[in-house]
């Protein structure tokens, strides 16, 4: 008997990259439910007309505490990305992130000490492009 896989929940930060994130996970016949977040409403709005079956986020937090999204995908300005990956990871959430994951040497130490604390969590980014 083959093991069932389990469809999982995914968030995506940041509509402007972040539409090509959103557009994969919708092909993923592992991927459930969709949400999203941008600092605009109005892009939002857009995507969510465009695309069927994904939630608005009215804020980072939404995501961060909602136990149903295992996966967030950050596509945000780069400032914000060292914030949302750390959040997302003290959430319980797995992470992959555009680059540059963070801006300094401090920030890379937090987010690898939270990774090593939180074994059971994964994160990447897309380094390979450079």
């Amino acid at each position: 008997m083959a093991m069932q896989k389990k469809k999982l929940g995914v968030a995506v930060i940041g509509l402007g990259v972040g539409e090509q994130h959103l557009i994969a996970f919708r092909k993923s016949k592992y991927v459930k439910e969709i949400y999203i977040y941008d600092q605009s409403r109005k892009k939002m709005r857009e995507i969510k007309s465009k695309y069927k079956n994904i939630e608005i986020c009215e804020d980072l937090e939404q995501i961060y505490k909602n136990s149903n999204i295992d996966i967030v995908s950050i596509a945000s300005y780069d400032q914000y990305h060292f914030e949302q990956i750390y959040n997302s990871l003290r959430n319980d959430k797995h992470v992959f992130c555009e680059k540059p994951i963070c801006q300094n040497e401090s920030q890379l130490r937090k987010i690898e000490n939270l990774l090593k604390r939180k074994k059971n969590l994964k994160m990447t980014t897309n380094t390979i492009l450079r």
